[in-house]
């Protein structure tokens, strides 16, 4: 068990290289082409400077998102840039559910009033079939029991994922994203 209030949530990372190789590609291409439009056509480099720095903007605003749950409050907090921070608590959620974002992935989706927080559970994707970790999705499946206990098809549907059976298979995560 975890020794301070909040709990942090990996992001299911790929574990294909390719994938990373072509990300960065695509970022040092796009920055490529920026600079050649802004070297050979001086008229457009307002566009490249606008540009450039949407682009780097974008590229932060990815690295710099948080995702935690704070056992103390009972909620789930993203925060992006340690500036814009959005929780919605467990107890207080229009809705708790398992869903499927039609690429693959497994998400546990908390909406509140105004926001949406989408935590990552499993994903059977272009990236390789990954799952969180099982004490992480007991502790999910605790902290949602606890603040909320009238969900019970999400917990069930967590603690099952956390089973050793299952804490690598994303089988039942069809290509279509929606879970079984």
């Amino acid at each position: 068990m975890p020794t301070s209030d909040r709990v942090r949530v990996p992001r299911l990372l790929s574990r294909e290289r390719s994938m990373w190789l072509s990300l960065a590609a695509a970022v040092v291409g796009a920055g490529a082409v920026l600079a050649w439009v802004g070297a050979t056509q001086p008229d457009n480099r307002p566009f490249v400077a606008a540009a450039a720095a949407v682009l780097v903007l974008a590229v932060l605003a990815v690295l710099g998102q948080r995702t935690w749950i704070d056992l103390g409050r009972g909620e789930v907090v993203r925060e992006t840039f340690f500036v814009r921070r959005r929780a919605v608590a467990w107890a207080d959620a229009e809705r708790v559910a398992l869903t499927g974002n039609r690429g693959g992935q497994v998400l546990l989706e908390v909406r509140g009033r105004g926001t949406s927080i989408f935590l990552p559970i499993a994903a059977d994707d272009l990236g390789g079939a990954r799952s969180q970790d099982p004490d992480l999705l007991r502790l999910l499946a605790a902290q949602i029991e606890t603040w909320a206990p009238e969900r019970t098809a999400v917990v069930s549907g967590l603690r099952a994922r956390a089973t050793p059976h299952s804490t690598n298979d994303s089988s039942d995560v069809p290509p279509g994203g929606a879970p079984r």
